[in-house]
């Protein structure tokens, strides 16, 4: 049963700051950006060439929501289905941007970025749809071309992007790259590997294994950024995994979290002055029943509160 004297005790703080029509607009925003990547994607697998104009004002679109507030971000993160490629572009591209507002890049790098992470996987329009949707792990051959593909996103970028942008061909060919070398297409290491595609390589990862695919179900968030952090110096260097960890926090906006008194809640904000104290909504009793209100409630305000376990599946919910 729902604990009387917790419900006493705790006194909802109210919903979260974002007025409703805001969610709107940025669900608006987020729909309109994920239908110019299908544009896009569309055009190439058409065998015409894509009109890319619209897409650097998606860029501008999307920092001047992103400095507005968090909700575009959540949008990406509250979405566990598995993605498309044209919604995972859209969603690297957000992570990608607020990476690089958190790591204070001038505008001129912020807009050069946010148009390589949403393009950064152009080369994959041309690959066969039943080698995406496979379930199984692919085979060396099947990997070749794959592995391949960022030479072909780079040639695209190339002809397509205005040739003051001609560098960023550089940029995107080097997006699955590794500072141990263990990455691909060229097996460069340390700073041979481009900061910008580390963002864009740091988003994609994190974007990726948040998101089911067809080979394997998703991962907490939580715990996505734990092995990213296990791996820094590795997969990418500190300062990158720290803006991502900076970017999403350490409990991720929708994630489910557990507290030391049983209940189980969602994440609906971060809190910046103390990141392991987010506002929660609390769903689940400590019997894993169904609370009678939802409370939403600022760790921030009871000391005694914390969270004890920060990776509850959803199915949790699901079965309650």
């Amino acid at each position: 049963m729902w604990k009387e004297m917790w419900i006493q005790h705790l006194r909802p703080s109210g919903p979260p700051r974002e007025a409703p029509e805001d969610i709107e607009a940025v669900r608006r925003c987020y729909e309109t950006i994920l239908g110019h990547m299908e544009e896009v994607f569309a055009a190439l697998r058409g065998g015409k060439v894509p009109e890319l104009d619209q897409v650097g004002q998606d860029v501008c679109l999307l920092l001047r929501d992103l400095r507005e507030g968090d909700l575009l971000l959540t949008q990406v993160l509250m979405e566990r289905k598995a993605s498309s490629l044209e919604a995972h572009s859209a969603n690297v591209g957000i992570l990608t941007l607020k990476m690089g507002l958190t790591l204070g890049f001038p505008e001129d790098i912020l807009i050069a970025l946010g148009l390589t992470a949403l393009l950064h996987d152009l080369g994959m329009a041309f690959l066969p749809p039943k080698l995406l949707e496979k379930e199984k792990s692919l085979s060396p051959e099947e990997l070749r071309p794959v592995r391949e593909h960022p030479y072909r996103t780079s040639e695209l970028f190339r002809k397509l992007l205005p040739s003051e942008l001609g560098w960023l061909a550089e940029v995107v060919v080097q997006e699955h790259e590794r500072v141990d070398g263990s990455g691909y297409p060229r097996g460069l290491n340390g700073e041979e590997v481009h900061e910008l595609a580390q963002v864009v390589g740091a988003a994609d990862t994190f974007e990726a294994m948040t998101h089911e695919r067809p080979y394997r179900p998703r991962v907490a968030a939580y715990r996505a950024l734990r092995e990213l952090i296990r791996r820094r110096n590795r997969d990418f260097t500190s300062r990158i995994v720290k803006a991502l960890v900076d970017s999403v926090s350490i409990f991720p906006v929708g994630s489910l979290v557990r507290l030391n008194t049983g209940e189980v809640c969602r994440v609906v904000r971060p809190n910046r002055r103390h990141p392991t104290r987010p506002v929660l909504r609390v769903l689940l009793d400590d019997r894993g029943e169904w609370v009678p209100e939802e409370w939403t409630v600022d760790l921030e305000e009871y000391p005694t509160l914390y969270i004890v376990d920060p990776a509850v599946d959803e199915e949790v919910v699901e079965r309650a």
